[in-house]
C-alpha cells in the first residue's frame, strides 16, 4: 500500500459537474477541449504544503533531488522555491529523461534518453514525478539510481493515477490521487501541448466524452 503524504486530495469522477471547479479551454483549429480537474490555486496550495513537509523531513540532512524530464521539471523546481531558501539552497538536484508515453498511451517499458547525476552515495535521494501511472518510470529509474548507493531513496509524485498499476512502487508524498484520466498542465503534456497550462487539466475529446463521466470534485482529505 502506497504511504502518501499527510492532506493528499482525492479527484474523482462522478454523475455530476461542478461549476464552480470545471471549466473549459479550446485551442483555436481543434475539436480538443480540456476541462480543468485541479485549479491552479488548488495545485499551488498543496505543492506549498509538499514543500513544507519535504523541508521539515530532511530538515537535518537535505536531500539530492532528482526530477523526472519534462513532465516533472514545473513541479520540482515549486517543491525548491517553496522550501526555506536556507534549506533550499543546500539541496542538489538533477534531472534524468525518460520516455513514458506514446500519445495517451503508456509505453510497455520506459525509455531512458538522458541520464547524468550528482553525486549520491550515502546520501538521501528523493526522486520527483509528475504523474504515477503503470509504476514503470519510476521502477526503472529507481533500479539506476540505487546503482548509485543512496543512504535512502523516496518518491514524491503530484498525481497518483493507480488505474493502470502494472507495477508494485512505494509512494511516499503524494499530491492527489485521480481516477483514470490523461493528465495535462502544470508540465504535462498530450504530444507537447498543454505544458504551459497553470492548472491539472484532462482532455476532452469525442471520443473520451464516450468513455468518461462528468467530472467532480471530491475534496476529502486523506
Amino acid at each position: 500500500m502506497d504511504a502518501r503524504s499527510p492532506g493528499w486530495i482525492s479527484v474523482g469522477l462522478a454523475g455530476g459537474e461542478n461549476p464552480q471547479r470545471a471549466r473549459a479551454f479550446r485551442e483555436k483549429g481543434s475539436a480538443v477541449t480540456v476541462r480543468v480537474l485541479i485549479d491552479a490555486h488548488t495545485v499551488q496550495n498543496r505543492v506549498a504544503e509538499m514543500a513544507e513537509q519535504l523541508a521539515d523531513d530532511y530538515r537535518t540532512s537535505p536531500p539530492v533531488v532528482v526530477g523526472i524530464l519534462n513532465g516533472a521539471v514545473r513541479f520540482t523546481m515549486d517543491l525548491l522555491s517553496g522550501m526555506p531558501s536556507d534549506f533550499s539552497q543546500l539541496v542538489d538536484y538533477d534531472f534524468v529523461g525518460v520516455s513514458t508515453y506514446e500519445g495517451t498511451r503508456p509505453r510497455s517499458q520506459a525509455d531512458v534518453r538522458s541520464y547524468t547525476v550528482v553525486d549520491m552515495r550515502d546520501r538521501h535521494v528523493l526522486v520527483v514525478d509528475g504523474i504515477i501511472d503503470t509504476g514503470a518510470t519510476l521502477l526503472r529509474v529507481l533500479s539506476l539510481l540505487k546503482a548509485h548507493c543512496p543512504k535512502s531513496l523516496k518518491i514524491c509524485v503530484l498525481l497518483d493515477k493507480p488505474a493502470h498499476r502494472t507495477h508494485e512502487v512505494r509512494i511516499d508524498y503524494t499530491g492527489f490521487a485521480i481516477d483514470d484520466q490523461f493528465a495535462v498542465g502544470y508540465g504535462m503534456d498530450l504530444d507537447q501541448r498543454y505544458r504551459g497550462l497553470p492548472y491539472i487539466g484532462v482532455e476532452d475529446s469525442p471520443i473520451s466524452r464516450g468513455l468518461r463521466a462528468p467530472l467532480h470534485w471530491s475534496t476529502e482529505l486523506h
